[in-house]
């Protein structure tokens, strides 16, 4: 019995409810011969907990006591007639949890009724599915493999045991790991090592590297998929919109096989069978974005994730999914799940008079859609990508990780900043249990063959917990370290603990209700892509910076220099973020001023969340460099057109920050008006704004839309479409073959 039946099972009630009828009168105590009166009881036995779709379900009501007719109600609208027979049997047409109802009759009239819960599912696909996770399950040799991402290694844990059995030291900071479900090649393990742009493969039988394939340099190969069928995987490159084939014989090197063009910044990545499955990370404002790639053919088709409207209030809100992470496909193989962050693009006092709140500017979801063409699948919708009302979590942030009960009734659901696990019902999509507590968040899930345990990971909380199925209620049964024993931490006590409130929306310090942390715009440290309305904070449209490289840019922050240190995002906290922040009242009160005096010293856990921002010292390779790292012959032409006066890129933008970013006078940040400024720029700290602080160009390959209000969607757009009278540097002038060269440059700045 696998873990929906167990809690269905324990679900199996009875239920005794009062009929329509009046008691009947005592039996009187002085006559011997009247009958004693007993009501009568429904029992419900005989029923299986989970049938599947089209198949039979036998009912049994012979277990009730003094009835003599029995009425049906199997949940989906059909009911039987009063009959003499306890008995009764009934197919379902559709998925679903239903509450079957048996109504008994006692001979005078007087009913009684109990009821049972019955989980109806479509069988189980014979598909096999890998897809990219930071955890995955060795089947062999009865072991979860973690990418341990803090210490260079994947642990293998071993649930017999309860304990870490041993390490594979892999490449520097491995992001997913995937095992083989292939016969081709069994015991292959794949990790992806975005820093090292590369892949590894490990052989589980002996433990021992197989090989790597390199990657074309600053690809950052951030998802790796190892083969359902054959000795083929796959890996996205998360910089250049491609996924590679690696072909891993079973005994033999790894090897590059065919690269295919599908959409940018490629991140959750599952292969099912011949087709695979890929999601846009940061979506566009119009519409989330997905792809299926048929590798029989080749052919990529591109589906959206529609933008929600709505509408916004305490439990719902508009916006556009977004950090699609990890793909989940159900065991029926009919749909495909995608967790995310809703982001509501659409709101701010600029673009429709209503200021963004803690409750309305992001919310988690779980996008559902049809892999099959079959309209009795999916609920009458129609064709592949047709997407299910979506499910919207309530008081959550980010939604990560997915995984599903071995029969798909029920959905698990993982968050990182709230650090806890949704149980949703996977039909209806309403939640019916959770576990909290998850320190650094749910980033993995997967469930055990049995269905009776759900493994979560987090690499930056160092933990995997084991969490009990076999009760209606998830319960965490074990929590096991993912510190590898020996060496020294690699990170400092500061930075670690830095990372962990950077990301934490489960504080009530951070925000109010679990929904906003810092790592909701700044995931990984980079930025979410979004343009968002600050004019309630005294600003305006604002472009989302990326942190990486910046270490904690000492000097002004944000586009208008309205901060001066990392530890003045208490005011967001305390503002817009609804939490109750970090800070005494009192050094709040006397700090409040973002220009003032300082906050740093005052609260350890801002310090270190500055420490872990300030940590932030590299940028992301780009990928648009030669394979030997070094600046192209367009780009070196390019390089001589930023330092040319004429052109005067480097007036303000200087190696080898390039950047000018510097204060002038106290709380007096140097900027520049640009040409860039418009009505929906508003101001800087509520009064006028007269310039531009000046970002750095390391890393601009990776930082699009550009301009503080986010109005460039590539760097051609900067240069000459939103440089109006050459105001943003003198390149009217330009050649066609300049400009293409002056903006390889800067795509190959890193």
């Amino acid at each position: 019995m696998n873990a929906a039946s167990r809690a269905l099972a324990l679900a199996l009630s009875v239920a005794p409810v009062l009929g329509a009828c009046e008691e009947p009168e005592p039996a009187n105590d002085d006559d011997a011969t009247t009958p004693r009166v007993t009501d009568p009881v429904a029992v419900i036995g005989g029923a299986d907990v989970l049938v599947r779709v089209g198949e039979t379900l036998s009912l049994d009501g012979s277990g009730s006591e003094d009835t003599v007719s029995f009425r049906w109600d199997f949940g989906d609208g059909v009911t039987s007639e009063v009959s003499e027979d306890p008995s009764a049997t009934h197919a379902y047409s559709e998925p679903g949890h239903y509450l079957v109802a048996l109504e008994v009759f006692a001979e005078d009239g007087r009913p009684d009724v109990a009821t049972a819960r019955v989980s109806v599912a479509w069988p189980r696909s014979n598909q096999r599915v890998t897809r990219a996770n930071v955890l995955d399950l060795d089947w062999d040799e009865d072991s979860v493999l973690v990418a341990a991402t803090d210490f260079d290694a994947v642990a293998i844990y071993r649930p017999a045991q309860g304990a870490v059995s041993g390490w594979y030291d892999t490449c520097s900071r491995p992001a997913t790991v995937s095992h083989s479900r292939s016969l081709g090649n069994p015991n292959a393990l794949f990790v992806a090592c975005p820093e090292a742009d590369e892949v590894q493969v490990w052989d589980t039988a002996n433990q021992t590297l197989q090989g790597s394939v390199s990657l074309p340099p600053g690809s950052h190969p951030y998802s790796v998929v190892a083969p359902t069928v054959g000795t083929s995987g796959w890996v996205a490159l998360q910089a250049t919109g491609q996924v590679v084939e690696i072909v891993a014989p079973l005994n033999g090197s790894p090897t590059l096989g065919r690269t295919l063009d599908v959409l940018p910044d490629p991140r959750g990545l599952t292969l099912v069978g011949e087709a695979l499955l890929v999601s846009q990370h940061r979506s566009p404002d119009d519409a989330g974005r997905w792809a299926r790639v048929d590798l029989d053919t080749d052919e990529v088709t591109i589906f959206d994730l529609a933008l929600s409207l709505g509408p916004d209030s305490d439990t719902t809100s508009r916006g556009v999914p977004s950090y699609l992470q990890q793909i989940g496909v159900s065991p029926d193989g009919r749909s495909a799940w995608f967790p995310s962050l809703q982001a509501n693009v659409q709101r701010g006092l600029w673009r429709e008079g209503q200021a963004l709140t803690h409750e309305t500017t992001v919310r988690a979801v779980a996008s559902s859609v049809a892999l099959t063409d079959d309209e009795a699948a999916f609920g009458g919708l129609q064709g592949v990508g047709s997407e299910r009302e979506r499910a919207v979590l309530d008081d959550r942030g980010l939604a990560a990780s997915v995984a599903f009960s071995p029969d798909g009734d029920w959905t698990y659901v993982g968050f990182l900043g709230n650090e806890s696990v949704t149980v949703l019902d996977s039909y209806t999509r309403q939640a019916s249990g959770a576990t909290s507590g998850l320190t650094g968040g749910a980033e993995g899930l997967l469930t055990s063959p049995d269905g009776l345990t759900l493994f979560v990971a987090s690499r930056v909380g160092r933990a995997l917990w084991e969490i009990s199925l076999d009760t209606p209620l998830p319960d965490v049964t074990r929590t096991v370290s993912l510190v590898q024993p020996g060496d020294a931490d690699p990170l400092p006590d500061a930075v670690r603990r830095g990372r962990l409130i950077f990301q934490r929306s489960a504080d009530p310090r951070m925000t109010q209700d679990g929904y906003i942390s810092c790592a909701v715009c700044h995931l990984d440290g980079t930025h979410d892509g979004r343009t968002w309305d600050f004019t309630d904070r005294g600003e305006g449209l604002r472009n989302t910076i990326s942190l990486r490289g910046r270490a904690g840019a000492h000097g002004p922050l944000h586009w208008s220099g309205n901060f001066d240190e990392v530890q003045d995002f208490e005011n967001d906290v305390r503002g817009p973020q609804a939490g109750a922040g970090f800070l005494s009242d009192s050094d709040w009160l006397s700090t409040s001023d973002t220009l003032g005096p300082s906050k740093e010293g005052l609260s350890e856990d801002l310090d270190a969340l500055a420490a872990y921002v300030e940590s932030l010292d590299s940028f992301l390779a780009s990928p648009w460099r030669d394979t030997s790292g070094d600046l192209s012959v367009d780009a070196q032409a390019g390089a001589a057109l930023f330092v040319d006066p004429a052109v005067g890129c480097a007036d303000c933008h200087p190696a080898p920050l390039y950047t000018d970013s510097q204060w002038l006078a106290p709380g007096q940040p140097l900027l520049y008006d640009v040409g860039t400024l418009t009505e929906a720029s508003g101001g800087r700290l509520g009064g006028e704004l007269l310039g531009i602080d000046t970002p750095s160009l390391l890393g601009v390959h990776a930082s699009a839309p550009y301009l503080h209000d986010g109005s460039a969607a590539s760097l051609r757009e900067v240069l000459v479409d939103r440089n109006p009278g050459d105001a943003h540097g003198a390149t009217s002038h330009l050649t066609e073959a300049e400009l293409q060269q002056l903006e390889r440059f800067l795509l190959e700045l890193h």
